[in-house]
């Protein structure tokens, strides 16, 4: 009966590691999300300094985030978004709105497939 119990805590133990991550997850990618769509807005006006500050608050989102991000998955995923978000500052304010909105865009993409892939499933859990 003791193995059978210690077996359920477990089983509890990995299911509440499991759901608590990816509610981290998607808070953090959520936030970011948000970010890249305000930006992505803010391109379409052309406006070279509201995008300028725009690349600077998902910078700056990402900073917050990262280190949690890499620690919870894959660094391959991570590295897209990261490699992405570095280029939008150079993008703002070489004024080219159109490759700095196409950028916003592919990271919410990449990020959505996280926030897909971490679903909890019996798969992911097990």
């Amino acid at each position: 009966m003791k193995r059978l119990i210690t077996a359920i805590i477990f089983l509890l133990a990995s299911v509440a590691i499991c759901l608590t991550g990816y509610a981290i997850c998607l808070s953090k990618l959520n936030n970011i999300n948000d970010a890249l769509g305000k930006a992505t807005y803010v391109a379409k006006t052309q406006d070279k300094e509201n995008t300028i500050n725009c690349a600077k608050v998902i910078e700056d989102e990402w900073k917050k985030s990262s280190r949690v991000l890499y620690a919870l998955l894959l660094h391959t995923d991570i590295n897209e978004i990261d490699k992405n978000i570095k280029m939008l500052d150079f993008f703002a304010k070489s004024e080219d709105f159109d490759e700095f909105e196409k950028v916003c865009e592919e990271s919410i993409v990449i990020s959505n497939r996280i926030i897909t892939s971490q679903k909890a499933t019996i798969e992911n859990i097990l």
